[in-house]
């Protein structure tokens, strides 16, 4: 994940698949960045104990290229209730690094319309069950 974790932004998904991952050593969870969400994220893998996940600051805008080359895949998140007022400006960065991007987030915003259209994704519907998306997310990494 790269970027601002803010409040148009949903992990709750997001930690539950990191913690069901904690032992799978093919998978590390890197958040570059910060922004009002991401001590939320800090507390979680901090309270499970979780030593598949990683940190960083913001890297100057001059590295940013640098910065979205280091995941084999992207994470693009969005809350339901920002769809048609938001949409994040990673999206754009991402699209342009050329990696698979996982989207968590509703199917019917301007992110995932311009994903499926023009890159690699996985949509990951809030609905669909944590194993679900884990197993969606590795065929998915595999393959590419």
């Amino acid at each position: 994940y790269s970027g601002n974790a803010g409040l148009a932004h949903q992990f709750e998904a997001v930690c539950e698949t990191m913690k069901a991952l904690r032992d799978d050593e093919r998978i590390a969870f890197l958040f570059v960045g910060g922004g009002p969400r991401r001590a939320e994220i800090e507390a979680f893998a901090e309270a499970e104990g979780l030593t598949n996940v990683r940190f960083l600051e913001y890297f100057p805008r001059e590295q940013l290229a640098e910065s979205l080359s280091l995941g084999d895949a992207h994470l693009l998140t969005l809350r339901d209730d920002f769809a048609g007022i938001a949409a994040p400006s990673k999206l754009y960065g991402i699209m342009a690094a050329g990696r698979p991007t996982v989207m968590v987030g509703p199917e019917e915003s301007e992110p995932a319309d311009a994903l499926e259209h023009y890159t690699s994704a996985l949509h990951l519907n809030k609905n669909v069950g944590v194993k679900a998306k884990i197993n969606a997310l590795t065929k998915k990494l595999e393959a590419s």
